[in-house]
């Protein structure tokens, strides 16, 4: 679990900035792949379960018994080959994607190329320790 600094709270990527383009993505047939950094279940936020954050996504996640298994077994991102995909997104999180970052810049330089899609949402990103 990731901590916000000075702050001592737990953290991680936030549920609405994965669910929402998750299932954006796959509803419209889009085949998507869950990784992070050390593969298996990636910090979720406790925050953004809260009932003043639920939104329509947040809602249909906590009810995604599927995903929910899906996202505990996440790939390792030492695994994943560029040429398997056609872009990249990371979701936000308070400091979870700079610390996803961190620990992914060579899958960053691995798939940057030219007309390489690279999505990001976030939160604030650089107040954390770890």
């Amino acid at each position: 679990m990731y901590y916000l600094k000075n702050k001592g709270h737990k953290t991680g990527f936030w549920i609405e900035e994965f669910a929402a383009p998750y299932y954006e993505l796959t509803d419209k047939g889009v085949q998507v792949t869950l990784a992070s950094p050390k593969g298996g279940q990636p910090p979720i936020d406790p925050k953004s379960s809260s009932p003043e954050n639920q939104t329509e996504a947040t809602v249909r996640f906590n009810g995604d018994k599927a995903l929910q298994g899906l996202l505990s077994k996440t790939l390792k991102l030492e695994t994943v080959k560029q040429a398997d995909y056609d872009a990249i997104f990371y979701p936000g999180g308070y400091c979870f994607q700079y610390l996803f970052l961190l620990n992914t810049i060579l899958l960053f330089f691995l798939f940057f190329k030219p007309w390489t899609a690279m999505g990001f949402s976030g939160r604030q990103t650089f107040d954390c320790t770890y």
